[in-house]
């Protein structure tokens, strides 16, 4: 990734704009991130929209180191930056989730205006006002767009440097009606310059969208890699790691619950894609269970008594450093959770009800691909 500026100064200009036009935000965790808007900007202290779910979630996954990514504000770029949460925040009368203005930024697209990668997206265009032409999309940034004709036309028809009115229909219902200038050509494809500029309510329609689509992109790319994982040795040692692979799909997750309703209820959530297998809270049970190399340790936390404070300590001091642990709470409020989570010392927590169900599989996976694959955070549900 470039540098993009080191100067507070710039850096606050940035944030500045960003707030003022209440620009997309994806905050980035180590597990899951989420979708959120700048708001304000208070000395050094940036406050963004709360998003659905959000504030508990911030708080049980403990996070302290925020990434952030989002779209220039001054020019067609995406954006990148690390910082430090610093908890909620109020401005205007609404809850804000707040972090430090960053030290650094880094552009983290090196095109001249990002392009979106469209399916289902059609075009049309006025040649020299005679006929209507029509096109396919294949991508579109702000500034141009490249596409491909659906028909044939006489030789030198279409020229490098022609004028023409082009209307571009997006998959949502959405359309952009604009001059532009033609570019380039090969056979049936080419690529246009809007000319004059697209407006900029659609600039900042177009860059949110390239924002969104690039975190969709992000997200395939983990999964895939996720599943394929990235074999750069031998033969030899791509075999071996084939079935390490192989063993560690097979040993799954592991639950340890009395509850038999929310094993059943896990065992629907979690178990399409991977073995899923329970135990009870025994320390000699988990030994036997633990010699299976579990991907995954889920701790049932059904009240926050003394008693079960002390065994669930006393568990997770069982289970080896190298296999993550997600603390599920059921009866039980947010901060005791988190109390239970800092005492075990757990990679998370998280409450448990069947409509948070969608979170807890984005989180789990988010912890799987942390540990076993890209890292790619997955987005957390709206």
């Amino acid at each position: 990734m470039a540098d993009a500026g080191n100067k507070k100064e710039y850096i606050r200009s940035i944030f500045e704009e960003a707030c003022a036009r209440r620009e997309l935000l994806v905050l980035v965790t180590k597990y899951l991130k989420f979708k959120s808007n700048f708001v304000h900007l208070n000395g050094d202290v940036v406050h963004a929209r709360t998003t659905t779910g959000g504030e508990d979630a911030l708080k049980i996954l403990d996070v302290r180191d925020l990434g952030l990514r989002f779209h220039h504000p001054f020019k067609p770029d995406f954006l990148e930056a690390s910082t430090m949460m610093l908890g909620l925040g109020f401005h205007e009368g609404f809850k804000t989730i707040t972090f430090a203005l960053p030290a650094t930024i880094y552009a983290n697209d090196g095109r001249k205006a990002p392009r979106i990668k469209l399916e289902n997206a059609h075009a049309s265009f006025n040649l020299r006002g005679r006929w209507l032409i029509r096109a396919n999309v294949i991508d579109l940034s702000y500034s141009g767009a490249r596409l491909a004709l659906t028909e044939s036309l006489p030789r030198n028809e279409l020229r490098v440097n022609d004028r023409i009115m082009v209307s571009i229909y997006l998959p949502d219902g959405d359309s952009i009606n604009n001059g532009a200038i033609i570019r380039h050509m090969e056979n049936k494809d080419f690529g246009i310059e809007f000319n004059p500029e697209l407006p900029d309510s659609l600039r900042h329609f177009l860059s949110t969208f390239a924002l969104i689509n690039q975190e969709k992109q992000r997200e395939l790319m983990a999964e895939r890699e996720l599943i394929a994982g990235r074999i750069e040795q031998s033969a030899e040692a791509a075999m071996a790691d084939a079935k390490k692979r192989e063993k560690t799909d097979e040993c799954g997750i592991l639950f340890v619950t009395r509850d038999d309703g929310l094993n059943s209820a896990l065992n629907e959530a979690l178990g399409e894609d991977r073995k899923f297998y329970r135990i009870v809270p025994i320390d000699a049970d988990l030994l036997i269970a633990l010699s299976q190399k579990p991907q995954l340790v889920i701790l049932h936390a059904s009240n926050s008594s003394t008693a079960e404070r002390r065994l669930l300590k006393s568990l997770a001091e069982i289970i080896p450093w190298e296999i993550p642990t997600l603390l599920l709470g059921t009866d039980i409020e947010n901060e005791v959770l988190f109390e239970i989570k800092q005492e075990c010392n757990v990679v998370a927590s998280a409450l448990w009800t069947p409509r948070n169900t969608l979170f807890l599989q984005r989180l789990v996976l988010g912890i799987l691909r942390r540990y076993y694959g890209s890292g790619e955070s997955p987005m957390a549900p709206a």
